[in-house]
């Protein structure tokens, strides 16, 4: 069992050191509107061609499952009482700070 739990810690680790070795930034903060067609304009659809060379454009999501330290569930991280912005900026930051650039929230049914 200890084992184990060496593998996973260890594990965890180098995950997070290569989460950590992710931080590049992309220096195009283009949307890909300017490369847009005539039919694509009057039509309001990207033709295939246009959506794929905007792809390639944006860089690699990566991200995790967040909900802040001070909420120990999901309906917690919702609730009036409990919300807490300032953790809440502050953890987001932390995230941003080692290359994060989407995050995974959940609204409870119950909450909603």
């Amino acid at each position: 069992m200890f084992q184990t739990l060496k593998i996973y810690a260890v594990a965890g680790l180098l995950a997070f050191g290569m989460l950590c070795g992710c931080n590049l930034k992309s220096s195009d903060t283009s949307t890909g509107s300017e490369n847009l067609t005539e039919e694509a304009v009057a039509t309001g659809r990207w033709t295939l061609k246009e959506a794929d060379e905007w792809g390639k454009q944006q860089p690699w999501l990566r991200g995790s499952n967040f909900n802040p330290s001070t909420a120990i569930n999901q309906l917690e991280f919702w609730q009036k009482e409990t919300f807490d912005p300032e953790t809440i900026d502050r953890e987001l930051g932390w995230a941003a700070g080692i290359g994060m650039n989407c995050m995974r929230v959940y609204l409870h049914h119950v909450a909603y």
